[in-house]
């Protein structure tokens, strides 16, 4: 049923043609002759009687009745437009939520308006008025129902959490749409009504753009300061699109935010939700997390935002369940109201929690300043999440394995979610909560068994030497197709396992009601079993027929159904969590609450730290006293913000020095280092685990695999922590620039508030943070001239000094004496005498 960009350019050629033929004599009073272009908005919708969904405008699939698992009744026909019915009914109170009108219950008769007509039915009535006119009997078959739907044939089984009294009200798909004016195209490809509804309106269209920044699920891309303008205009849409509960409607997420009025553009506000899924479907904690943003930018303008933010963590503290988790809505009916690890939506909750109150996530000073009794609250929140996620962690024979999408509220066991999640254990959903709970500091023994447990599952269901691939198929609706083929040497996982005997075997689901366990995705175009009409295909498919054997196509084109997420689980973010487990924690950011101000001075000059050689910097050298972040303790490890991570441990030594005739070696202290030294020196202090040996072709064109510095280079260009040149080049003989040394040793700290340093050179320098962090840490100064010459190359001693400064290991003066000195070039009066013969081996 979803479409692609091919069929969106037919699809818009129909509309044009259709805006000008007959509307239906019944139809409400939208026609060529009643308004302009320029009033009216048009809305597109696709109806498939054996879907829960429905599609809006740029195929955005919504749930016929959030909560509940339920299709349209009766059957679709290809008849002509204007024709009264078909007899195919569904609910449609969403419908008209998404096109703008109204929609009202009163018992059992139904309201609807669009476009300042109001159309009547009742159940089990043929009646209908329209504008306060009858019109001609509906058909029997088009006549509303009411249905139970715990009771329901096909509706029971797959709600199993809705109340015996739930009732809907089923109205006639065809009759309404003709009625309002619609024009309907039939999509004989998928049995689905195509209907292009027109709302007079003076808001313009829905924009979705393509850009990075605009698009709701890549708005963190856009830099608030450089682009003030346009990140004001998304807050102040994200603050108009807040509910009365503190929440926010789910929307799309390539939905463009910077367009103009956003919240006339979509219809009426929906509930509140917490599904986070990039790409597709994005509410509560991503416009939280913007807010916070903007008043970490902005602080001037604070007062903007902050009742904003402060009401959505009061409605996620709200939304909790007794059990820890949370649901997708707040007392939600059926699905809405399991724990939800689905669509990202508690773990997304419990990292914004983490975030303020245990992690300095610099982003939310402001609350940790202003709000601590919130904090507090979001901290019992959070460990109270954390229990849940353990608690409902499922044992199969007695071992933990992994979770499914949703869990029950009341007896914690996996349950069906929506119709394509069925209850087993999700690879996906697994991952999401391993890689959070690895990064909750000082985990309890319960919470360390559940990550290895996670872990190990995920490792032993990893299907090897296969790979799911897209191809471009533009016969298709989607314009694409998937398979799983054969690829050596490749690893993928299922998106959802069973238990069949001993064993965890892959199994998918369709959005279609009855098929909830299939064996396969799509058939294997490279094993010719499994194409029809070839040798063995018979035998092979003796157990079910084809189109039980694999997924419908619109079902397994719409989902990932294979994932490669937990590679970097086992791969990566395991590796690092052991690490931090035996060595330690990085230290947490502190918060800044100062501007930091270097007072002039007329100091004799060291290069690193530009004050009297001989007195380190002080306090008092400062208008503001330096808030340096906690020591690094001996022993401990430092982790950067690309995942490197150095001991600090001041017994691991890491330069040698040059060699010399007879054994003797020389440092060249005042020299220029070049990049590959000092990629070399931070080899040598690196703690971690995924060390090894590098790949066989060179990231770089100049830096060859027999190059003395080659891993160093090739390991750290894997992390980020390294960028080579626009031309391909990394330059490893090049000098660094203090600069480039400030941007580097700035990620060993996390934070990210905003710090000021009087500088006159830094200005607009595309390091300037960096530098700016440093300073605020005591760790680098600028010259008694206000200058820091950002450009200018750094020494040997400096980097060492700048090294140890940052590791907490620089040694006190008379730590050495000369007998202690191995390098025939440095004299012991040298400024960094004791920091380099502390780096020596």
């Amino acid at each position: 049923m979803n479409k692609r960009k091919y069929v969106h350019m037919l699809s818009l050629l129909l509309v044009f043609c259709m805006l000008f033929s007959a509307m239906p004599v019944s139809a409400a009073s939208v026609d060529k002759d009643n308004f302009q272009f320029s009033e009216m908005l048009l809305k597109r919708v696709w109806f498939q009687n054996s879907d829960p969904i429905f599609l809006v405008d740029h195929y955005n699939p919504v749930e016929l009745v959030e909560g509940l698992n339920v299709t349209g009744i009766g059957t679709l026909t290809n008849i002509t437009e204007g024709a009264a019915s078909d007899g195919y009914l569904a609910p449609l109170k969403e419908f008209f939520r998404q096109v703008g009108g109204t929609y009202e219950e009163q018992g059992d008769t139904v309201t609807m308006s669009l476009n300042g007509d109001t159309l009547v039915m009742t159940v089990g009535s043929t009646n209908v008025t329209l504008k306060g006119q009858s019109l001609p009997a509906l058909p029997a078959a088009s006549k509303p129902q009411r249905i139970n739907v715990s009771s329901h044939s096909s509706f029971g089984s797959v709600n199993p959490l809705v109340a015996s009294d739930v009732t809907i009200i089923y109205l006639p798909v065809r009759y309404i749409l003709n009625a309002f004016g619609a024009s309907l195209y039939w999509d004989s490809g998928q049995a689905s009504i195509y209907a292009v509804v027109k709302v007079l309106t003076n808001k313009s269209n829905m924009s979705y753009p393509d850009k990075q920044g605009s698009r709701l699920d890549q708005i963190f891309s856009l830099d608030p300061v450089k682009n003030s303008e346009k990140a004001q205009t998304i807050a102040a849409n994200i603050i108009a699109l807040q509910n009365d509960d503190g929440g926010f409607m789910k929307l799309s997420g390539d939905i463009d935010m910077a367009q103009s009025k956003l919240v006339g553009k979509i219809g009426t506000k929906g509930k509140s939700s917490i599904e986070t899924i990039a790409g597709e479907q994005v509410s509560t904690v991503t416009e939280l997390r913007y807010l916070a943003k903007m008043i970490t930018a902005f602080p001037g303008q604070a007062s903007q935002y902050t009742p904003a933010f402060y009401k959505g963590i009061q409605y996620l503290l709200d939304a909790q369940m007794d059990n820890g988790g949370w649901s997708i809505q707040k007392n939600g009916i059926g699905y809405n109201s399991t724990i939800a690890y689905a669509d990202n939506a508690m773990i997304s909750v419990l990292t914004l929690f983490n975030d303020v109150a245990r992690l300095n996530d610099q982003q939310f000073v402001f609350v940790r300043n202003n709000n601590q009794s919130l904090v507090s609250l979001m901290d019992k929140a959070l460990q109270k999440g954390i229990d849940c996620i353990v608690k409902t962690q499922i044992q199969v024979n007695g071992t933990l394995t992994g979770w499914s999408s949703h869990h029950h509220p009341v007896n914690l066991s996996p349950v069906i979610g929506k119709t394509y999640e069925r209850p087993g254990i999700n690879a996906t959903e697994t991952t999401r909560i391993a890689q959070f709970l690895m990064n909750v500091r000082n985990p309890s023994n319960e919470v360390k068994a559940a990550a290895e447990a996670a872990v190990n599952w995920l490792t032993s269901v990893k299907i090897n030497d296969k790979i799911m691939i897209t191809v471009s198929d533009i016969t298709m609706n989607n314009g694409i197709e998937r398979y799983l083929v054969d690829q050596p040497g490749h690893v993928t996982w299922a998106r959802n396992y069973k238990v069949s005997g001993s064993s965890f075997v892959p199994f998918f689901s369709d959005r279609q009601i009855t098929r909830g366990d299939i064996p396969l995705m799509n058939f294997n175009p490279n094993d010719p079993r499994e194409v029809i009409g070839q040798p063995g295909a018979s035998s092979y498919y003796s157990n079910y027929t084809v189109a039980a054997k694999i997924m419908f196509y619109d079902t397994r084109t719409a989902y990932e159904w294979y994932v490669e997420t937990p590679k970097r689980l086992i791969e990566t973010d395991y590796v690092t969590w052991k690490n931090r487990l035996a060595n330690g924690w990085p230290a947490l950011p502190v918060d800044p609450s100062y501007t930091v101000h270097r007072k002039s001075s007329t100091s004799s000059v060291d290069p690193v730290n530009p004050v009297d050689p001989s007195d380190p910097v002080k306090a008092a050298d400062l208008e503001v006293p330096v808030q340096s972040a906690e020591p690094t303790k001996p022993g401990t490890v430092l982790e950067s913000t690309t995942g490197v991570v150095l001991s600090a441990d001041p017994s691991v030594k890491y330069i040698t020095g040059y060699s010399q005739e007879g054994g003797k070696r020389f440092v060249n202290s005042d020299g220029n280092i070049k990049r590959s030294e000092v990629a070399y020196i931070l080899f040598q202090l690196s703690a971690n685990l995924d060390k090894k040996e590098p790949a066989s072709k060179s990231s770089f064109k100049d830096v060859a695999s027999e190059h003395w510095a080659y891993g160093a280079i090739q390991y750290f260009a894997a992390k980020g922590l390294f960028k080579g040149y626009e031309d391909g080049t990394f330059m490893p003989d090049k000098g660094l620039s203090r600069a480039e040394v400030a941007s580097i040793l700035s990620t060993f700290y996390h934070d990210k508030g905003t710090f000021k340093a009087d500088l006159k050179d830094i200005q607009g320098h595309w390091a300037q943070s960096s530098i700016e962090l440093l300073v605020s840490k005591g760790i680098i100064q600028g010259y008694s001239d206000s200058t820091f010459k950002p450009d200018g190359t750094i020494t040997r001693a400096e980097l060492i000094a700048l090294v140890n400064r940052v590791l907490g290991r620089s040694p006190a003066k008379g730590t050495y004496s000369a007998g202690d000195n191995p390098f025939t070039d440095l004299d012991s009066t040298h400024w960094a005498y004791e920091e380099i013969i502390s780096a020596a081996q």
